[in-house]
């Protein structure tokens, strides 16, 4: 256009940044309204809290009471019942428990929480039956008459429990990681996986470092899996734009650097690329079954750092 090849190029890559933008974007958006709408892992978190116990008493506890209580309901992102928070802290679980002891607009305090426990009767009127009665018998056994420490050894409690939920989580994550992977795989095309040049080595290191990230929960899963995308979608841009631009592909992919020719060896080149004489024969060996240099015409180190032999005629 400019009659520039490296001008043209920075205006080609430049352009393609700015489209891929707006597709990325646009995809992020998608993907994470699709799964607000469908919000998987509120569903794995309701799930683990109703199995907290493994108890009727306490799955009804948890519907009646827990699930209603103010300290949820306002972690919920719309006020539709059937609604669930995809994050509950353990503060709010803790205080959501201890509030289920108030007596009216009084204040809650441990003398109230002992009270109700160590009765029947108002362990029953209060729903508190079961294993979460127990559990929090011993709970108040070691808080020492301290409503703080009652409410920190709950909490601590909440986390211990919600393990359960992260493995569930992570397995489930697992399998839907290797189906996005094979999409990713399909649409880098056949060459990232065959040619195996720097150029499409890159792809695969980025794509399986950050991938495992979302396994482990160690990164948030939209914002990786869309990550992944976007390397995906410029490793197939660029490789697309190297077909017509010579620079381009010069840059991104290389070049092949000539290691022999008319019967001499090129050694300031074998010495760029840190290939020795030994290495040199044993290219030969697997091209041609032999480590001669009698019948050879020309040896060159391929882009994607293999040896290639062209015999005489």
């Amino acid at each position: 256009m400019f009659n520039s090849p490296i001008l043209d190029l920075a205006i080609a890559l430049s352009f393609t940044y700015f489209i891929l933008g707006l597709i990325v974007s646009t995809l992020h958006e998608f993907i994470f309204s699709v799964l607000v709408k469908n919000p998987r892992r509120a569903t794995y978190l309701k799930a683990a809290i109703e199995n907290l116990f493994f108890d009727g008493d306490w799955k009804k506890f948890a519907k009646d009471k827990l699930f209603t209580s103010v300290h949820i309901e306002a972690l919920k992102k719309n006020n539709l019942p059937e609604t669930f928070p995809s994050y509950v802290p353990n503060s709010n679980f803790a205080m959501a428990i201890i509030d289920q002891f108030r007596d009216g607009s009084k204040l809650v305090d441990i003398a109230r929480i002992k009270e109700v426990l160590t009765s029947d009767e108002l362990a029953a009127k209060y729903q508190v039956t079961g294993d979460l009665r127990k559990t929090l018998l011993g709970i108040l056994d070691q808080s020492e008459d301290s409503l703080e420490n009652f409410q920190s050894s709950l909490e601590n409690y909440f986390n211990i429990a919600m393990d359960r939920l992260a493995g569930t989580y992570i397995r489930s994550t697992k399998i839907t990681i290797f189906f996005i992977s094979l999409v990713l795989m399909r649409i880098a095309g056949i060459r990232t996986f065959g040619k195996k040049s720097a150029f499409d080595n890159v792809i695969m290191i980025l794509l399986g470092s950050v991938l495992s990230r979302a396994v482990v929960g160690a990164s948030p899963f939209i914002p990786t899996v869309v990550g992944c995308l976007a390397f995906v979608l410029v490793h197939w841009v660029l490789a697309w734009l190297s077909l017509y631009n010579d620079t381009l592909g010069r840059l991104v992919k290389g070049e092949k650097v000539s290691l022999y020719a008319e019967g001499k060896l090129n050694e300031t080149n074998m010495r760029r690329v840190r290939i020795s004489d030994k290495d040199l024969k044993e290219g030969l060996r697997l091209k041609i079954n032999d480590d001669g240099l009698e019948e050879v015409q020309e040896i060159f180190i391929e882009r994607n750092g293999e040896i290639s032999v062209i015999k005489k005629k």
